[in-house]
This record gives C-alpha cells, structure tokens and sequence, in this order.
C-alpha cells in the first residue's frame, strides 16, 4: 500500500442501505472512512447518510502496521486481514484500545438512531 492508496475494507448492501469502508494511509496517518447511504429510512439504523472517520496519528500508524503486518504482506493486505467485513470498524477499535494505541473519531451528521 503506497501512501494515499485507498484500499475496500467492506463493500456490501442490506436491503436499501449501502455500506462502504475503506482505509489509506495519507501523510503517514492511516484514516478508515465508512459511508452509509440509504434509500429507505426503514431499512438501516441512521437516516438517509451518515459518513464517519477514524484517524491515528504517525506514531500510532506505524505502530499498528508493524503488529499487523508479517510475512511479507503489505501494509493494505494486513489492514484488510485484520479490519475487513461488516464488523471490521468494531475490531479496529477493540486492537487500539488492547494496543494503546490513540484515534480521533468524528462522525457526520450526528447519529439520529430511529
């Protein structure tokens, strides 16, 4: 994964609600972008669309991408192994918090659950 390469994390739809995930690392700072669309209010947990961010910082970035990364597998492969599918965002928040490792989180517009 070359700086500022965006790889899919997890791409999927349920019903009217399409999801997209996915990661770069930009600047030495990796970013996981979700974005959440959907076309029916009764289909999905938040209304209409919701986009959301983590980002660590250079220190963290490159400490998560040593843990992660063996074999010889780039950084964008390990991301992938470690965060893809549906709950991907779930484990991520689970590895920093048992790594000490530190991200910033903002989500847009603010959750409205139904």
């Amino acid at each position: 994964m070359r700086q500022a390469d965006t790889v899919i994390l997890y791409e999927g739809n349920e019903g009217l609600c399409e999801t997209k995930i996915t990661a770069k690392i930009e600047n030495g700072c990796l970013e996981i972008f979700g974005h959440i669309f959907d076309d029916s209010a009764m289909t999905c947990t938040w209304r209409d669309e919701r986009e959301y961010r983590y980002k660590l910082n250079e220190e963290d970035t490159s400490e998560l991408i040593r843990i992660i990364s063996n074999y010889g597998n780039g950084p964008g492969e390990s991301l992938i192994r470690h965060f893809g599918g549906k709950n991907g965002c779930t484990r991520f928040q689970k590895f920093c918090s048992e790594n000490g490792l530190r991200y910033e989180y903002a989500a847009w517009p603010e959750l409205i659950p139904k």
